[in-house]
């Protein structure tokens, strides 16, 4: 095959399979919520990345509305990549923590099982400790592996906020789910 037949398609290739070239690694600027990296419509992304001084990593990923996913960052606890502590926030459609991961996977990696909102965009960020607010206040740097799928166990408890259709306040609830 010549040069420029190759050419042709991988090009054709991109253009007919976009999500199949998506995801294999984090593309600056996405340091902030409003520039988040697009990961596509799909719930099954693997991609690497870099924390680098005061550095965040944004990104969203459109699934459908209710779909259970879980997002897992991974570095140098687990040979995944040399960040040493690592965080994960799941952020709302205004772009404020609604939650974070910090320590819950090999000591100091991150885990997130998530409900797809009902826009069906999820919304996440990746950071080095102790950036909770995700904003570029890091001490660790180093790369990592972000790998989102379906939950890879059972999903024994999930916390979050209650709304009431009825009522203006919010419910704090607990709410035990498992799947098949």
């Amino acid at each position: 095959m010549s040069l420029s037949m190759a050419r042709r398609l991988a090009v054709l290739s991109a253009l007919v399979c976009p999500l199949a070239w998506a995801g294999t690694s984090e593309v600056e600027p996405n340091g902030s919520c409003a520039a988040a990296q697009d990961l596509g419509q799909t719930g099954a992304v693997s991609l690497s990345g870099t924390i680098g001084s005061a550095d965040a990593d944004f990104f969203t990923l459109k699934v459908a509305p209710g779909a259970l996913l879980q997002i897992d960052m991974r570095g140098a606890p687990s040979g995944a990549g040399t960040l040493p502590n690592m965080l994960m926030g799941l952020m709302d459609a205004g772009c404020a923590v609604q939650q974070y991961s910090d320590n819950s996977e090999n000591g100091f990696e991150a885990k997130l099982v998530v409900v797809a909102p009902s826009d069906g965009v999820v919304r996440f960020a990746a950071g080095g400790n102790p950036d909770f607010a995700f904003t570029g206040t890091n001490t660790d740097t180093g790369t990592y592996t972000l790998t989102i799928g379906a939950p890879t166990g059972p999903v024994v408890g999930m916390s979050g906020r209650l709304r009431s259709e009825e009522h203006t306040s919010e419910l704090q609830s607990r709410v035990d789910i498992s799947y098949a």
